[in-house]
Order: structure tokens, then C-alpha cells, then sequence
């Protein structure tokens, strides 16, 4: 499923242009995408991001926590609290 749901996000994401992946917006039509195409089978969770110049963007769907470790040995959580919500089903 892993495999699959990288497969559906790498399209659009090579498509798109710095500043579209800059914006928030274009992540959470991308999950929306993922989930559709995910529908019907087994559910997933994800963590996607993109490293930019001066900041982080990204996605969070289902109870999977992204963390920022920095280079002074701070670890920061960047996804907020669990989602009940799951990639395939058809709620994200």
C-alpha cells in the first residue's frame, strides 16, 4: 500500500512548481487524490514533505507523526494529534 500511495503522490508533486508545493492547499489536494484512488482497499497512513529554502510544507493523514530533529539536537513534532481518518477511507 506504502508503495503504492508514493506512486499516486509522485506524479503530481513532479508536476507542480516550487511555489505550488510551497502552499498547503496543493497538499491537501494531493491526499484527497490519494484517497480516491486508494478507495476500496486497505488503508493507509502518510507523512509527506518537502525541505524548502526557508521552510517545511507537507501532508499528515491517519495517526503517523512527522518530527523535525535540528542540527542544535532539538527534536520538534510537526504533525499535530492522531486522525481517526485514513488514506482509502473515503475521510481524509
Amino acid at each position: 500500500m506504502a508503495r503504492r500511495a508514493l506512486g499516486l503522490l509522485e506524479r503530481p508533486f513532479k508536476e507542480a512548481d516550487a511555489e505550488s508545493v510551497a502552499l498547503f492547499p496543493a497538499w491537501v489536494r494531493w491526499a484527497r487524490t490519494l484517497d480516491s484512488a486508494l478507495l476500496g482497499g486497505a488503508e493507509s497512513t502518510l507523512v509527506a514533505v518537502a525541505v524548502l529554502e526557508d521552510r517545511i510544507a507537507g501532508t499528515c493523514v491517519g495517526d503517523s507523526r512527522a518530527y523535525l530533529w535540528g542540527r542544535d539536537g532539538t527534536l520538534r513534532i510537526l504533525s499535530d494529534g492522531a486522525a481517526e481518518r485514513r488514506l482509502g477511507s473515503g475521510r481524509p
